[in-house]
């Protein structure tokens, strides 16, 4: 797939253009590094193996789509637009079936599949060149894109996973014979099998790489062709729901070879990309923020690969054009999966599979309404800067949040003032940094993905209408559509100053909005800390940051790796409150006089200061960083409390020492070794039962400083701890048993009895406990890593 490079000078939200897109070109740029979140997210987390990974993502897709598979006779005609008069469809339908007539056979043989490949392949092309021939497809934006068979490996896979063996794809022919075709390239794709159930779930996972791979998808429409009973049948796949065709075509039958005719000839004579799943506003190379101008692309920086969910990217995004006019290798562009595991599951109880809780499938059932203090996108200011302000860099995340949620982070570290007003052009993007809060983000926007039209990029306008079936069955093999049948009725599609909804009886769709978030700071992992002293200051400065957000009601209720980060260069920000006891005039100019460290990414916070938020009372998290009192109730009703969040940041800060170690190629003692490889296990009793080894770690760490260094020719000391972590034992053990304590088991349980001044005070003491004894071991640091390779 190529899309045009849009102009700086252009609005490309204008260039519904029907001509074939041009390539891309190489980033000059370097790459940011990944961060080194433990587990990767939803159906990422597969194997090297092929087999392997495909019965692991068999599993997952079955939990991704739970209860939002959906069965409809009008999928297609919702989506594509019927650009073809009924006098040239019926002269293209009986010009097909003639067509039909003089194409080799489908094979008796229902054993082989390969078999049927190049004669579904010979009719899918056939319905084009009949629709060329009647001059349908003049303005199409499939107009040099032909179906091919490709019974081989393509030539990456997602992230470190095995590549996949598509049977057939459209693209833009290359003219080499046998080559390796990237995701990218990829415009449909089609699935041949002779159970209906393992068809849809192979073809997810073409799905999977389409979305991993196209960075402006909103949806991915998949080709199904059962070739032992010879029916064709269409899926389309979105962040929130997979929809299956109910009318399959029976080609063997003239009746389905017309119904399949005129379904192929919808899709092969789309004239937008819009329709045809893609958002218009940005390609793989740039993209188009309204306000701010066109940025390129100038890096990835974490991405979550899924099927349905939030389906996070997050980009350095630079102003104006930093291309070559090189042709690139088409795999340069390189995706850094973001490991933001959901999913876990209890070796105890195997059979009740993958536990999920990170209150993703809740969140459904329990939408926030307008009157709870959600904006919607059409009420958030979009011109935050001034438009001629000049951003050189800024952070673009892209996701698919629920639409109840969809300004949820921007919410939670709230929209940065423009204090800039009025002093004409020379400001600069810097200027504002003394006037934000210190430990958080600037957050410059956040506004919903739109079209040139100004239709908003959700998957309610998407939903097909009339008779739907719900729910579905899905067995070991996949989805079995049920007889259940339902109406469905939309409204007016979603514009920027409407809110749509689906009206369904009894079962309802998922809705998700694309939204996008601007900012303009700019973190790296901790690991990347210049030593001990940085990091644990970075870690504190987040700690102040999570304090903020507390204030404002807020309960991160995800504190880990990903999401506690080093500043890629400390600015001045406001003065910090609240912690006067602590921060002494002479600790603020030493060690918070800039701020080096923050917390981010706020998806999953609710508000904590209103009772009956049925939300609020749900853990969640990343498990390697979870409280252990959130790890040992896993399979009970438990509250999240911010107690178990400032135990996170404990977890956080060990979790960067091991990576540190790891980046420095310190050597791993057995036992340290065991437990990073326990961090990165999926079961949660390997996750709770190696919690206990730090503090045995820290223990053995103690007595060895004490007996003083080992003389030359003693022994050496077994299973002795890396020294590594000797710098932060006494921080981190301190912390652990702050952690631990009875106080901190008996204060997660007021809070949930206290009121809300009370509540925001207790908490406010145990980060000031946090800070106290993190500031107190700070100067006893090393400013660098050089002790560790001495």
């Amino acid at each position: 797939m190529r899309h045009v490079t849009p102009s700086l000078a252009i609005n490309p939200l204008a260039m519904a253009t029907p001509s074939a897109p041009s390539a891309p070109r190489t980033p000059t740029s370097a790459r940011i590094s990944s961060h080194s979140t433990p587990i990767t997210a939803t159906s990422s987390s597969l194997s090297q193996s092929s087999a392997q990974a495909q019965r692991e993502l068999k599993q997952q897709v079955r939990m991704e789509y739970s209860s939002q598979v959906f069965g409809s006779k009008q999928l297609l005609s919702k989506i594509f637009r019927n650009t073809i008069s009924e006098t040239k469809m019926r002269a293209v339908i009986n010009d097909c079936v003639e067509r039909f007539k003089s194409l080799p056979a489908f094979s008796s043989n229902t054993a082989n599949e390969q078999l049927h490949y190049t004669p579904f392949v010979d009719r899918l092309n056939a319905v084009k060149d009949s629709l060329v021939h009647h001059n349908c497809m003049a303005e199409s934006i499939y107009l040099r894109v032909r179906f091919e068979v490709y019974d081989r490996f393509m030539a990456k896979g997602v992230g470190n996973d095995a590549p996949l063996r598509p049977d057939a794809l459209a693209r833009v022919p290359s003219g080499i014979p046998n080559d390796q075709v990237f995701w990218e390239d990829v415009e449909l794709c089609v699935e041949v099998k002779n159970k209906y159930g393992e068809m849809v779930v192979q073809g997810a996972t073409y799905a999977r790489s389409m979305f991993h791979a196209q960075r402006n998808r909103r949806f991915v429409l998949m080709i199904f062709y059962n070739h032992r009973l010879g029916r064709v049948s269409f899926g389309l796949f979105t962040p929130a729901w997979l929809c299956l065709t109910t009318n399959h075509h029976d080609l063997h039958k003239e009746g389905g070879q017309r119904g399949f005719i005129q379904d192929m000839a919808q899709i092969w004579s789309c004239r937008d990309r819009w329709s045809a799943g893609f958002e218009d506003s940005c390609n793989n190379v740039q993209c188009y923020l309204e306000r701010f101008g066109t940025f390129s692309y100038g890096g990835n920086i974490c991405y979550r690969t899924s099927l349905r969910g939030r389906r996070t990217r997050v980009d350095l995004i630079i102003n104006g054009e930093i291309w070559t006019d090189k042709r690139p290798v088409q795999n340069e562009y390189v995706m850094r999966p973001v490991q933001h595991q959901n999913e876990y599951y209890l070796s105890a109880e195997p059979q009740s599979g993958p536990l999920r809780f990170s209150a993703r499938l809740a969140e459904k059932r329990l939408a926030l309404s307008k009157g709870q203090g959600v904006n919607s996108p059409s009420e958030l200011s979009i011109p935050f800067i001034k438009p001629d302000s000049k951003y050189t860099t800024l952070i673009l995340k892209d996701s698919w949040p629920l639409r109840s949620r969809e300004t949820r982070e921007a919410e939670v570290f709230e929209i940065a003032e423009n204090n800039n007003k009025g002093k004409g052009d020379e400001s600069d993007e810097h200027e504002n940094e003394e006037h934000q809060e210190f430990g958080i983000p600037i957050i410059l926007g956040c506004f919903p993905v739109t079209n040139s039209k100004g239709e908003v990029s959700d998957t309610t306008s998407m939903f097909p209408e009339g008779e739907i079936s719900f729910p579905t069955i899905w067995n070991d093999d996949g989805p079995e559509l049920s007889n259940n049948l339902q109406t469905v009725e939309s409204k007016p599609k979603s514009k920027q100053s409407s809110s749509p909804q689906i009206t369904v009886e009894s079962n309802e769709s998922e809705e998700r909005v694309h939204v996008r978030l601007l900012i303009s700071t700019q973190g790296v992992p901790l690991e990347h800390a210049r030593g001990p002293r940085q990091l644990l200051q970075a870690v504190l400065h987040a700690m102040i940051g999570y304090s903020v957000i507390f204030r404002r009601r807020w309960l991160h209720r995800d504190v880990s790796i990903g999401n506690v980060l080093l500043m890629k260069t400390p600015k001045k920000r406001k003065r910090i409150v609240g912690f006067e006891n602590i921060l002494s005039n002479d600790i603020l100019e030493k060690y918070f006089k800039e701020c080096a460290g923050f917390v981010t990414d706020g998806d999953l916070a609710v508000n904590w200061d209103i009772p009956d938020r049925e939300r609020a009372k749900q853990r969640s998290g990343t498990p390697p960083f979870m409280s252990c009192e959130l790890l040992r109730s896993m399979n009970q009703e438990a509250f999240h409390s911010a107690i178990d969040d400032l135990e996170s940041f404990v977890w956080v800060l060990f979790w960067a020492i091991l990576s540190v170690m790891q980046l420095q190629e310190a050597k791993f003692s057995k036992d340290e070794e065991e437990y990073w490889t326990s961090l990165k296990s999926r079961d949660l009793s390997t996750l709770l039962k190696k919690r206990g080894f730090p503090d045995t770690l820290f223990k053995q760490q103690i007595a060895l400083s004490e007996q003083g260094e080992q003389e030359p020719g003693d022994p050496p000391v077994e299973n002795a701890p890396s020294p590594a972590f000797a710098p932060f034992t006494e921080v981190l053990a301190e912390w652990l048993t702050l952690a631990f304590s009875k106080e901190a088991i008996m204060t997660r349980h007021r809070l949930q009895r206290v009121s809300v001044a009370q509540h925001e005070r207790i908490v406010q003491e145990w980060i000031g406990k946090y800070l106290s004894i993190g500031i107190q071991h700070l100067d006893r640091l090393p400013d660098t890593w050089d002790y560790i390779t001495q």
